[in-house]
């Protein structure tokens, strides 16, 4: 069973329609902010010649500070490893999902090691600089047989290339959750303060240790619809068990003090969630909890304390316990 949320009129997922269509050369398709400009920018776009040495040189410039040193050393790391996206390995993946900084420097990718792909998050970084000096935004692309999404959400850049039949929601749909992913362990208010005063700081030292909710979270989004749909998985229980369950859930939440959420999950399918009466839990944040329960090993056996993000429902850091019953079956509450 799914339980879909409400449609919201500013819904960040629901993209304009009718923007992607093909250029009239070649089959390429450009998707940008502004429709009455799209064949001009087209047009320029696919005229830039980008030499990759020097975009690798702008992609680590900026030796002064910490940044510049953790970009020359993600430069040295390529050199020594050779270039990642000429293996046959890579070229066989169905979708590449990457984020990278502003100021090209790369954060996270599906595939692949960070350092080996500095060159290449040059390249994305200037393809959106280039569409933005023309006062306009680059939201896709398509050459070949593949769809290539971008999704500019400052600091930080994401972009999606696939082969599979996704279309250009979808594929955004995806990269806003891997964002919300990333602003749970980083809350936006941060990544804004440190871009603001280093803008060549290195995100991927923010982002270490939670590349495992990342990755488990693009294989769930994978296989899932109720990513896409913006939906709640159930457990399938027989109502009067049901009833029992969230009788006995009411009764233990009812003598915490300052409680907000409480959710009793099994895997990754909801058995019941109680709350505020006032208070919302968004599906998507519903899902970041989700995943980071299950991704995190030692919460099925002890039960653990968490800071993580709600960015659906508060930008600050929620303190979440997380304690594993028999069967695979967790609990997990926040509290203000």
């Amino acid at each position: 069973m799914l339980v879909t949320s409400e449609p919201e009129t500013d819904d960040e997922y629901r993209l304009p329609v009718g923007q992607c269509r093909p250029g009239p050369a070649d089959g390429r398709l450009l998707d940008s902010g502004r429709s009455g400009d799209s064949e001009a920018v087209e047009e320029r776009l696919n005229g830039v010649h980008l030499d990759a040495a020097s975009v690798k040189s702008a992609a680590t410039s900026g030796s002064s500070g910490s940044g510049g040193g953790a970009a020359a050393g993600g430069e040295d790391a390529t050199d020594g490893d050779g270039d990642i996206t000429a293996t046959l390995e890579w070229k066989d993946q169905q979708k590449h999902i990457f984020v990278l900084s502003e100021s090209g420097k790369p954060v996270y990718s599906r595939h692949g090691s960070e350092e080996q792909l500095v060159t290449l998050s040059g390249v994305m970084q200037a393809l959106v600089s280039f569409v933005q000096d023309s006062g306009d935004s680059l939201r896709a692309l398509r050459t070949g047989d593949r769809t290539i999404a971008f999704l500019s959400r400052p600091p930080l850049i994401l972009v999606a290339v696939s082969r599979g039949p996704e279309n250009v929601h979808q594929l955004n749909v995806q990269l806003f959750h891997v964002y919300y992913q990333i602003l749970s362990v980083v809350t936006k208010s941060q990544l804004t303060r440190i871009s603001e005063q280093r803008r060549n700081f290195d995100f991927r030292k923010l982002v270490s240790g939670a590349e495992r909710f990342l990755d488990q979270l693009v294989a769930a989004v994978d296989a899932r619809p109720d990513y896409l749909l913006q939906a709640v998985q159930c457990l399938r229980l027989e109502q009067a068990a049901r009833d029992a369950v969230v009788s006995a859930v009411q009764s233990v939440c009812s003598k915490i003090k300052d409680l907000v959420f409480a959710l009793l999950i099994s895997g990754d399918r909801l058995i019941s969630l109680v709350r505020i009466r006032s208070h919302y839990l968004h599906p998507t944040d519903y899902h970041i909890v989700c995943n980071i329960v299950t991704s995190t090993e030692s919460f099925k056996t002890v039960e653990g304390w968490i800071p993580i993000c709600l960015p659906k429902f508060d930008s600050r850091w929620v303190p979440a316990p997380a304690e594993a019953a028999p069967g695979d079956c967790y609990s997990d509450s926040g509290r203000h």
